[in-house]
């Protein structure tokens, strides 16, 4: 789990070397990606997240805050804490 803008957001990492992100589409969390992981090489470090108000990840946007730019603020907190 990270924070961005005193919110949390999932953040779950397993496994070592180059890392690969999971963003889960719409109304989806990161278990959405379990079967594609596993037939996966193992020798990659598998990032997962999820969007605005899925998973464990906190509700960003408000009625009167509700673009896209949310979204992207979730996927560049988690690419920065990627490195």
């Amino acid at each position: 789990m990270i924070t961005h803008k005193g919110k949390k957001i999932d953040y779950i990492e397993h496994g070592e070397g180059p890392a690969i992100l999971f963003i889960p589409g719409s109304f989806s969390t990161p278990s959405a990606w379990s079967a594609v992981q596993k037939l996966m090489p193992s020798n990659y470090r598998f990032i997962n997240t999820s969007l605005c108000g899925y998973g464990s990840t906190e509700e960003l946007r408000s009625t009167d805050n509700y673009g896209m730019q949310n979204l992207i603020d979730i996927i560049e907190a988690v690419v920065a804490k990627i490195g």
